[in-house]
């Protein structure tokens, strides 16, 4: 039947090519810079949310720039909050 042929072969299409995502930015040091002054100014810590917010940043860049500090040994996390570590 050449409906039938139809739908089989034309869902056989070549599947795309996955496309790379680039790896996170290295955070500026003038954005790491304020978002320290600003977590030292908040002793509750704050989420990527929260950061996002306040400097009109993407969630994803807040989060990306609040982990590589994390990772840095910098922050602490809890949660979803990331604060100073004490020093």
């Amino acid at each position: 039947d050449d409906d039938t042929q139809w739908l089989v072969t034309g869902f056989n299409r070549q599947p795309k090519q996955p496309v790379k995502e680039p790896d996170a930015p290295v955070i500026v040091a003038e954005s790491a810079d304020e978002l320290l002054a600003l977590l030292t100014s908040v002793r509750q810590g704050m989420t990527a949310g929260e950061v996002a917010a306040h400097f009109g940043w993407p969630l994803e860049k807040a989060r990306n720039a609040l982990e590589q500090l994390f990772s840095a040994g910098t922050l602490r996390k809890r949660s979803s909050r990331y604060r100073l570590k004490p020093h």
